[in-house]
């Protein structure tokens, strides 16, 4: 799964997040930087958030949170939400 999401106005920042399910590779990236690169082969936790603030002058605390299903989540639909100080923002499923 790969997404990205355009945040702020004054001060735009890019937030791309992208997780291969099978490998379990997951890296999120702020304006071409990564900030968390992560391996998440073996969990037993259904849900799993990422917390983030980005921006300079206009900043925002970004959520994101990656649900998973209880039984072979490699095969099966998988949802992210974003929350952008707090509110829900974008909503994705692969």
């Amino acid at each position: 799964m790969k997404f990205t999401v355009e945040i702020g106005e004054k001060e735009k920042q890019v937030i791309f997040f992208s997780f291969n399910k099978f490998w379990g590779n997951l890296r999120i990236s702020v304006n071409g930087k990564t900030i968390l690169k992560d391996v998440r082969m073996f969990s037993v936790n259904l849900v799993k958030q990422y917390e983030f603030k980005v921006g300079q002058t206009e900043i925002h605390n970004i959520r994101i949170v990656k649900i998973r299903p209880m039984l072979f989540a490699g095969f099966r639909t998988n949802e992210y939400k974003i929350y952008v100080d707090g509110n829900l923002y974008k909503e994705f499923k692969d």
